[in-house]
């Protein structure tokens, strides 16, 4: 949880010590290209960034379609490459930046993953722990 110190709100959660709370919500709006591990093909690199309203992390589909995660619809999180999408295609030496999203999907109303691999463990932690905010 953000703690008040020194005038701004910091984040005590990252391992590399706290963050600066509007460091990380803009590193989010911002957003970085993840690898996203999908049921069905290849993975591929997609450009994930929290929506303007602070309320969804969005990505940009192949077919030009934004696709998006509700933040109140998320479950659950998990580092490593654990989950059953993961595990068809398993990139070991990236288990350290790798994590898995379990959330509702509301469309079609089943529990699904979202998983990705980050570019940089500072990425990695940026996004796990910045989402968990």
């Amino acid at each position: 949880q953000p703690t008040h110190e020194g005038g701004s709100f910091v984040i005590n959660d990252f391992p590399s010590g706290p963050k600066p709370y509007e460091e990380v919500l803009t590193f989010l709006r911002k957003g970085t290209h993840l690898l996203k591990y999908g049921r069905h093909g290849n993975p591929k690199f997609h450009h994930f960034r929290l929506s303007h309203d602070d309320l969804e992390i969005q990505w940009d589909s192949k077919n030009g379609k934004t696709r998006s995660i509700t933040l109140s619809n998320i479950r659950n999180f998990q580092r490593g490459q654990t989950t059953a999408v993961f595990k068809k295609k398993p990139s070991p030496t990236c288990a350290d930046i790798s994590f898995s999203i379990f959330y509702l999907d509301e469309e079609q109303k089943k529990d699904r993953t979202l998983d990705v691999i980050c570019d940089s463990l500072h990425d990695f932690n940026m996004w796990f722990w910045g989402l968990q905010i």
